[in-house]
């Protein structure tokens, strides 16, 4: 279900994978109609089951909540979908990452905890969303699920625009790790941290960082290998990690 195989290929998929040998569900019941049934029921209540799992396996093996991971993927789809549900994410043409553009997608995106990789935050977004501008929302539903805890937010270079950097860098609690291209991330940090210091009410932690090396063409830096500062001028790096 993870990888979004056709409904009438999971009956296949549980007889070869032993299904009905680990968790004792047959195979047959794993039809097409028992299974979209199912999901039906199960999409009103997504984020609720999602949270309440999540909240049980933390407990139970003492997950540290600390370090929290945040993308989004495309889920492509084939057919019109001229009658979808108004109450879910709407299947539209956008920028698939696996450059499909001739089919419709929805966008998953899913928070987990760095530590043993429990789902936190299930999203679905309508196809053609904007995969940055979904930064905010997710980020205060986050805060809202760990109340008065501090987290770190890894993310990728979505996490990177004015507006987003804006609402990361003046959120209580939180903060964040995010790579980008140096000639973006050079021009929104900049401006970033001009609007922190005409902000009078900043707080003294509101201070985005911005670290540049430049890649090696053979293998990537060791671990624990020379980390002064670069000596190429910023336009020829390669790797911007914006932080606060």
């Amino acid at each position: 279900m993870v990888l979004g195989p056709p409904l009438p290929h999971v009956e296949s998929w549980a007889r070869r994978w032993a299904v009905e040998e680990m968790f004792d569900i047959a195979p047959d019941a794993l039809n097409d109609d028992r299974v979209g049934r199912a999901l039906d029921a199960l999409a009103p209540v997504c984020d609720e089951v999602a949270g309440s799992v999540g909240a049980a396996a933390i407990a139970a093996f003492g997950v540290d909540i600390s370090r929290v991971h945040s993308d989004i993927t495309t889920i492509l789809l084939h057919g019109a979908y001229r009658e979808a549900d108004g109450d879910y994410a709407a299947p539209r043409h956008g920028h698939p990452k696996d450059r499909r553009a001739d089919l419709k997608q929805v966008q998953t995106g899913l928070a987990t905890t760095g530590d043993g990789g429990i789902p936190l935050l299930p999203r679905a977004y309508d196809g053609g969303a904007g995969e940055v501008s979904q930064v905010p929302g997710a980020l205060r539903a986050l805060v809202a699920l760990a109340g008065p805890r501090e987290f770190l937010l890894v993310g990728d270079t979505k996490l990177v625009s004015y507006a987003n950097l804006t609402a990361l860098t003046f959120t209580p609690g939180v903060t964040f790790l995010a790579p980008a291209a140096v000639c973006r991330a050079v021009g929104v940090w900049t401006a970033a941290r001009a609007s922190t210091r005409n902000i009078r009410t900043a707080r003294s932690t509101s201070t985005l960082r911005l670290l540049m090396w430049s890649k090696p063409r053979s293998a990537p830096p060791r671990h624990g290998g020379n980390t002064k500062a670069p000596s190429q001028p910023a336009s020829t790096m390669d790797k911007v990690v914006l932080w606060r």
